[in-house]
């Protein structure tokens, strides 16, 4: 550790009894340190980065410091604001909140890694309605590097309750084309392509997807089958996928899909086949018809919002993805919460053959 320094969300405060507290509201708790002396005091207030290890050494000694230094890093609080210099500055003024949340959850690789991931991220996106709009806003606020955007539709009138890229000049213009000069406004150091057409098989997916580090599939057409064939397409490419849908007042985040890591779309379908005896009389009535169901932009927002996390988590690393695997149901009257775990079939046809270390388990009784 190069230059010592308290993290910025977390707050020095002395306390009238002479017990001093390192305040940390996003852990809604606090750290006290229990009648510090006036030295004490004085090396806590100088860890703010703008000294080295060796100039803290020479002023507060070698022992006190790296004792303090360790006892700071058990508890999480400490970090090396040399990582700053990793970050060029106009990009670590635009994403100075951002760096301070990779900072607080901490553990892992440092904020600079956290956010040279998301900037040499390529990222696909399969739609750009309500919850492919604002998912690719929300990727953008965080600096994904480069998104690839694909949609065959124009805007209309009917998607400015919740579509948040478009406005009422762009009515006729394709959806693509104006999401990405939308987004490069916004955002100028981020590279955006629009393909502008429909994707009518996996292997068109699959060319589209080639090269990607995930991908973000918000399209819905043809109903139920596009998720098949993006299902193989990633899982025969390696490649992670989020879905996400809101049937209000329900809206689902996830599962994110990991080949190799998790089960799949096609697992998620033998479970509902036992759960439901009528699932595919269902899905073969919905084909090749509109989608009927209410959508709004509050809660295309919060889905789209919530998928940006997931995939801010899964690109650096700092979090395990709440959705690794599993669905995520909010009632958005209630904000309650149901989760709806994807359990692996090990004869699934499409990522059984991914899951030799689950398979051995079975076998052994392990």
């Amino acid at each position: 550790m190069r230059k010592p320094r308290i993290k910025p969300t977390t707050e020095p405060i002395g306390a009238p009894d002479g017990d001093l507290y390192l305040h940390r509201p996003s852990a809604r708790s606090d750290i006290r340190i229990e009648q510090p002396d006036e030295r004490d005091r004085r090396l806590i207030d100088a860890l703010d980065g703008t000294r080295t290890l060796a100039q803290l050494h020479a002023e507060f000694g070698a022992e006190a410091v790296d004792d303090a230094i360790s006892q700071l890093q058990e508890l999480e609080v400490v970090e090396d604001a040399a990582d700053d210099e990793l970050i060029e500055p106009a990009e670590r003024r635009r994403f100075e909140s951002q760096l301070r949340y990779f900072s607080d959850v901490g553990g892992g690789p440092t904020p600079s890694e956290c956010q040279r991931r998301l900037r040499e991220a390529k990222v696909a996106v399969l739609g750009v309605g309500g919850l492919g709009g604002w998912a690719s806003w929300a990727l953008a606020c965080v600096g994904v590097g480069e998104m690839w955007l694909i949609d065959g539709d124009r805007v209309e009138p009917s998607n400015l309750n919740r579509q948040i890229l478009y406005t009422e000049a762009d009515f006729g213009l394709l959806k693509v084309e104006a999401a990405a000069a939308r987004l490069r406004a916004f955002n100028s150091s981020i590279r955006v392509t629009a393909t502008a057409r429909r994707l009518e098989s996996q292997v068109e997916i699959a060319d589209f997807i080639a090269g990607a580090d995930l991908v973000v599939d918000a399209a819905d057409w043809p109903p139920h089958e596009i998720e098949r064939w993006c299902n193989a397409a990633c899982f025969e490419a390696g490649i992670p996928y989020i879905t996400m849908s809101n049937i209000l007042p329900l809206a689902r985040v996830g599962p994110l899909y990991v080949p190799g890591v998790t089960g799949c779309f096609a697992c998620q379908e033998t479970a509902y086949r036992r759960q439901y005896p009528h699932f595919d009389v269902a899905v073969e009535a919905r084909s090749g018809k509109p989608a009927t169901v209410a959508t709004l932009g509050p809660a295309c927002g919060i889905i789209g919002g919530q998928v940006g996390m997931e995939v801010l988590h899964q690109l650096t690393g700092i979090a395990v993805p709440s959705t690794l695997g599993c669905g995520h149901i909010y009632d958005l009257r209630t904000m309650e919460v149901e989760r709806e775990p994807v359990v692996p079939e090990p004869d699934c046809p499409v990522c059984g053959h991914l899951q030799p270390a689950r398979r051995t388990q079975e076998a052994t009784g392990g």
